[in-house]
């Protein structure tokens, strides 16, 4: 992505976002911004715990529809130049 592009869309996106990544995503497709997806895999977890439990999951998860709905007000008043 080129840093003007990213710059445009980082105005988007709260500072605090937990997933930054995912908001400029959903900020370009909504832009129809022309993307190359990756799949991406993960190894299984070796040792150890999940350090996130089910409480903190769903923080996060309300945090984040907070967001988008805050993300997709700002969309609906604002244009981004191609």
């Amino acid at each position: 992505m080129k840093k003007e592009l990213l710059s445009e869309y980082l105005k988007y996106v709260p500072q605090d976002f937990f997933l930054s990544n995912i908001a400029i995503s959903t900020v370009a497709v909504k832009f129809k911004q022309r993307i190359f997806w990756l799949p991406i895999t993960f190894k299984p977890r070796q040792k150890g715990a999940n350090s996130i439990n089910i409480r903190k999951i769903i923080r996060i998860g309300i945090n984040a529809i907070t967001d988008f709905i805050k993300i997709n007000r700002l969309l609906k008043r604002n244009t981004i130049k191609k």
